[in-house]
């Protein structure tokens, strides 16, 4: 009895790992041929992984821009594709690691990749560079990153400088309301004195 419940119970399982699996191929279909990946992408570009990290759901990685084909004019982008095992998945960015990203979003900080676009490692994108032929020509922003650390600062000093305004407003508060009190208590006893 054991024995049957546990056959029917793992041809359950493999039903469902089975049918997953096809829901997840099913929903990406055919990789789009190149040439309409690059029309449909808001960003083709080569980059190495600066960095990666997870935030909720997604996974954000930091790139490096080498070469672009289309969208990009900044050294640095952010990409952001899903993270765990959502369907489809995500790229598996992996830090130091160069990759031919196709994006979608607004560039610099807001594109998103998935395992159904062309986003690849370079040693599996040989194809793809050829069909792509020679990256544009232009000259890459230097520092957008150091821009945004500047802007994102100047945005925590100010919460730091409104806070210490603040404080300092309160203590003023609470010495003047101690002084008038003292005041007030000094003026009853020189008026008791006084007959």
């Amino acid at each position: 009895m054991i024995l049957r419940y546990d056959c029917c119970l793992w041809s359950v399982t493999f039903a469902v790992l089975v049918c997953w699996t096809g829901a997840c191929a099913a929903k990406c279909g055919a990789l789009a041929p190149v040439g309409k990946e690059l029309a449909s992408s808001t960003a083709v570009f080569t980059a190495t992984v600066r960095s990666v990290d997870t935030e909720g759901s997604k996974l954000r990685a930091r790139l490096r821009v080498m070469h672009v084909w289309k969208g990009v004019t900044t050294t640095e982008v952010e990409v952001y594709t899903s993270a765990g095992k959502s369907c489809p998945s995500g790229v598996n960015f992996r830090r130091g690691q160069q990759y031919l990203v196709y994006a979608r979003g607004s560039a610099p900080y807001d594109l998103h990749v998935s395992e159904c676009d062309r986003t690849t490692s370079l040693g599996g994108g040989g194809r793809d560079l050829r069909l792509l032929g020679t990256p544009m020509e232009i000259d890459l922003e230097e520092n957008a990153y150091d821009v945004l650390t500047l802007v994102q600062i100047l945005q925590t000093r100010k919460i730091i400088v409104v806070g210490m305004i603040l404080i300092l407003a309160l203590v003023a508060g609470l010495a003047l309301a101690a002084w008038r009190h003292r005041r007030a208590q000094g003026s009853s006893t020189v008026a008791s004195l006084n007959p």
